[in-house]
């Protein structure tokens, strides 16, 4: 019905690379031909676009119909277009019910989407004993449900699979801290950083542990967060993260100079306007502070900040 949709659309506007795409996204799975050929007809070319296209062109020669949807329906978790991946990882478990990567890939699908997903994990898993895949995302889908023993077991049985795999440490560390083992959290990220000290992505997160939980500040939050700001000197978020760190170590005046660069860098950014208005009241810069307030609210499409504000005042 939603494919059908989209043709009805695409005779309205065959222009329209919008609708190209989720034409193409809906095809691609059952219809190789059809979808690339919705593909070639976006233009100017899209990210997202160029993204399916890189996807088919690294497909083998005459490859079945089951290992596109596979992984198109991988691409598609990529791009974080859930539902899509969704239906193109169901079609292709049923045209290949022993593809242990489609099982597992439609178990994560399914995860995100609240939908139950375990079945799918344990095909996976039963398919492919030996991967660490389906414990991994068996693991992220118990530290949504939030038992995170559990989920915590399954990351580590992932790891003797995959010994040194950073996303799946990530996600213990996450794990750890979710339920409040900071100090083990803490040793996790610090190994995960010390792997690759260059590594912009492994400081963030290390920095954002100590940052984002208040835990231990002035001991290392705050020199981590500057280590970040050296790494990435121009960097919003890494700003935020600095500035945020002085806040809480009561250098309110130093907080004030980081989030203002941050917030010259990304005006548009609710975390940092909320940050800049929290300071700027500490300062008693009332009003200052009221107007960056008033950006949050405006611009905080989640909600997020609305409660914060809304319990800070």
């Amino acid at each position: 019905a939603a494919q059908q949709a989209f043709s009805a659309a695409l005779e309205r506007a065959s222009n329209n690379s919008q609708v190209l795409w989720y034409a193409a996204a809906l095809a691609l799975p059952a219809d190789a031909a059809a979808g690339e050929a919705y593909l070639r007809q976006i233009d100017p070319p899209t990210p997202a676009g160029d993204y399916l296209l890189a996807t088919l062109d690294g497909l083998p020669p005459n490859a079945p119909q089951s290992q596109v949807a596979a992984l198109v329906g991988i691409a598609l978790t990529q791009l974080e277009e859930w539902e899509l991946a969704l239906r193109a990882l169901e079609i292709a478990a049923q045209l290949d019910p022993n593809n242990a990567v489609a099982w597992a890939f439609l178990g994560y699908a399914q995860s995100v989407l609240g939908l139950p997903a375990l079945d799918s994990l344990d095909r996976a898993a039963s398919l492919e004993p030996d991967s660490a895949l389906p414990l991994y995302f068996k693991g992220v889908y118990l530290r949504q449900k939030e038992h995170y023993e559990l989920a915590i077991d399954y990351f580590l049985k992932a790891l003797d699979l995959d010994p040194g795999n950073t996303g799946i440490m990530l996600e213990t560390a996450k794990t750890l801290a979710d339920k409040g083992d900071y100090l083990s959290a803490e040793a996790w990220y610090r190994a995960i950083a010390e792997s690759d000290p260059n590594s912009v992505e492994y400081q963030q997160q290390l920095t954002e542990f100590f940052v984002t939980h208040s835990y231990k500040i002035a001991e290392k939050g705050l020199p981590e967060a500057e280590r970040l700001a050296e790494l990435v000197p121009n960097n919003a978020h890494a700003l935020d993260l600095l500035g945020w760190a002085k806040f809480q170590t009561g250098d309110f005046n130093g907080a004030e100079e980081s989030l203002r660069l941050a917030a010259e860098l990304d005006p548009n950014n609710v975390a940092i306007r909320y940050h800049l208005g929290k300071t700027l009241k500490a300062l008693r810069k009332n009003v200052d502070a009221q107007k960056e307030f008033q950006h949050a609210l405006d611009w905080d499409t989640t909600g997020a900040y609305r409660k914060k504000l809304a319990i800070s005042n």
